[in-house]
């Protein structure tokens, strides 16, 4: 907590991570069929990756782990070291996934002898001062793997495209990115000293087909006949008139049927009996 880039979020947010990474492990070991994997990697959702993905490869590039002896981390982003994933022997990622709270005390007990308090939640230096040393000390060998890249997604649709370092922050990942989610990405220095580089991509926006009809639209048995039939119109309590994202069109509810032609003409010979019954109050005034 002493940490200068750590606030009270930051913390709630690294025991939120060890508790997933935790229930992660212990439903992979509740597998109904009881299998027992001999390799495992621990790897993130919410990333892009740039670099191809082989978790039985070593530091070095198309050089296989035959033995089942070495764990890979990343390269970068190491502070002192990369807590982002991890592949390897069994044993190493259990230590790596489901040994985080039942060290934290001795975590805590190795800081104090080195007058490093409040430093016990800071998530790379927890693995590198007690996690590392114990897959170590289980004889599996920790190597850090240079070519290997991806890139943080954000709940804002950003990428933090500087997230593998100056060598691989490239215009051919920046091509890479927008290849791969399939629209356009602004590059966004998102510091003053400029030293994070992110991309902006946001999805291509639609004004919801619900509202863009015209606004004097009446209804009958629950349907449009100004719109598409297969669009429906949503309920009243969750009407919004806000720019949505383009959604599929659900199905339509079994009480409300879509519209057909003779609602249509139903609803012109209703609209034209109530103008007739307007003209004929005005005619008797």
């Amino acid at each position: 907590y002493r940490h200068l880039s750590y606030t009270n979020g930051t913390v709630e947010n690294v025991i939120k991570m060890w508790h997933s990474q935790q229930s992660v492990w212990n439903l992979m070991e509740q597998n109904p069929k009881g299998v027992h994997y001999a390799r495992v990697a621990l790897l993130r959702s919410d990333v892009v990756y740039l670099t191809e993905l082989d978790i039985y490869e070593t530091k070095t590039r198309k050089q296989l782990d035959y033995n089942n002896s070495v764990a890979v981390i990343p390269m970068f982003a190491r502070y002192p070291v990369n807590d982002r994933m991890i592949y390897g022997p069994y044993d190493a990622a259990r230590i790596w996934a489901s040994e985080r709270f039942s060290r934290m005390d001795s975590h805590a007990a190795h800081l104090r002898n080195l007058s490093m308090r409040g430093e016990g939640i800071h998530s790379e230096r927890f693995l590198h001062w007690t996690l590392f040393p114990a897959i170590r000390q289980a004889g599996i060998e920790l190597q850090e793997k240079e070519d290997l890249c991806f890139l943080r997604v954000r709940s804002d649709h950003s990428v933090r495209l500087s997230d593998c370092g100056k060598l691989h922050v490239t215009r051919n990942n920046h091509e890479a990115v927008e290849d791969l989610l399939q629209r356009k990405c602004v590059q966004n220095w998102t510091h003053s000293y400029k030293r994070l580089v992110q991309l902006d991509c946001p999805p291509t926006r639609a004004v919801d087909p619900f509202f863009s009809a015209r606004n004097q639209t009446s209804w009958h048995e629950g349907c449009d006949p100004t719109l598409p039939r297969h669009l429906k119109r949503p309920p009243k309590h969750k009407r919004t008139r806000k720019i949505l994202f383009w959604r599929p069109p659900e199905p339509p509810p079994p009480t409300r049927p879509p519209c057909t032609d003779n609602h249509k003409s139903l609803l012109v010979m209703e609209m034209a009996a109530k103008n007739q019954s307007n003209q004929t109050k005005v005619a008797h005034k």
